[in-house]
């Protein structure tokens, strides 16, 4: 009786980095995207420079391999085929220093190429370009994609872990149920290069208020001892986690959020979380006013212009309008349902 082979599992190749300066958003939706393959049984590899993995282990699985990138830029699409000795059936890129130069020199490997990107700034070689920024026009990429690639663009398309599409109904219920300002989550990022979240806490110091605040930072943030001092200001109802694993739980919780307009505007969105939000990097800028003109944050604007007497300002503002509340809420929740990695895996038949 012949043996029964069985059929070769797919592959896929993701390219990121990440650092202090870069922070940990390319990180996480490709984290994201690969924990989903992997459910549907892929096989993923994170093609990655040296020191990314050490500050962005956690958001993966052990199932996921890492290949840390030894030669220059220019090479690296060589050394990704040499090492892995196998073509691939995904390249994921999501990185702001690659270009269509590099997709290029993978094609001879990767059947398909799909880009992560959010500036719409340079030319790409890709078969899907997904860009999860609300109000993205295709009229922004059409020059500099191929006539044949498909485009994922607007909120609808966020990469969110399925646990907050899982947590949005109940979320979304106990707002409407019981509106109030009794816990605040303050979440910069895993980095928080400039220390915004110091910044944060000295502003909920001066305001006062009887809340519980729950402040969530990467474990290898450089500002993790100053945070932790700052916290210990507000008592025992603050608390300093590193490296939560539990952020839609947290997020669910929350009753204001406070962070950057980055990759976690669209998961406090999905659970219907109003927020306060600063601009930490340029390509948060579009991010931040589609936010602001929907009705979902209030905006302080850019970080290191942001001292705690604005913070501080912003939170009392809500406290009193408990309406306010209400009203973010309900646009923030209209902006992204969480499905967006289900989306994409219908796109690529995965």
């Amino acid at each position: 009786m012949q043996a029964l082979v069985e059929p070769k599992r797919p592959t896929a190749i993701f390219r990121f980095d990440a650092s202090p300066e870069i922070g940990g958003g390319h990180a996480v939706r490709c984290a994201t995207i690969a924990r989903e393959l992997n459910r549907r049984g892929w096989d993923c590899t994170l093609a990655v420079r040296a020191g990314t993995v050490e500050l962005v282990e956690g958001l993966v699985g052990s199932e996921t391999r890492w290949l840390e990138l030894a030669c220059g830029s220019g090479f690296e699409a060589e050394e990704i085929a040499t090492r892995l000795s196998a073509d691939c059936d995904l390249l994921v890129v999501d990185h702001y220093r690659r270009d269509a130069e590099f997709e290029r020199a993978c094609r001879d490997w990767a059947r398909r190429i799909l880009v992560l990107d959010d500036l719409a700034d340079r030319p790409h070689d890709c078969d899907f370009l997904l860009d999860q920024t609300a109000g993205r026009q295709t009229a922004d990429y059409e020059p500099l994609v191929p006539s044949g690639c498909r485009l994922l663009l607007g909120s609808p398309h966020a990469l969110l872990d399925s646990r907050f599409a899982e947590l949005r109904d109940a979320s979304l219920r106990r707002r409407r149920e019981r509106p109030g300002l009794g816990r605040i989550l303050v979440s910069i990022g895993l980095m928080d290069h400039n220390n915004l979240t110091g910044t944060v806490l000295g502003g909920l110091v001066q305001t006062g208020l009887d809340v519980r605040v729950d402040v969530v930072l990467g474990g290898r943030a450089p500002h993790l001892g100053a945070v932790r001092a700052a916290a210990a200001r507000l008592g025992p109802k603050a608390t300093v986690t590193a490296d939560a694993t539990d952020m839609p739980e947290r997020l669910a919780e929350a009753d204001l959020a406070i962070g950057a307009a980055g990759t976690t505007s669209w998961e406090r969105c999905c659970l219907g979380v109003p927020g306060i939000v600063a601009v930490c990097a340029d390509n948060q800028e579009r991010i931040a006013e589609a936010l602001s003109g929907a009705g979902a944050v209030d905006l302080l604007g850019r970080d290191v212009s942001i001292d705690p007497g604005a913070v501080a300002e912003a939170v009392l503002r809500l406290h009193g309008e408990q309406g306010r509340l209400a009203e973010m809420s309900a646009s923030a929740a209209m902006l992204c349902d969480g499905r967006g990695v289900r989306r994409l895996m219908e796109v690529l038949g995965a």
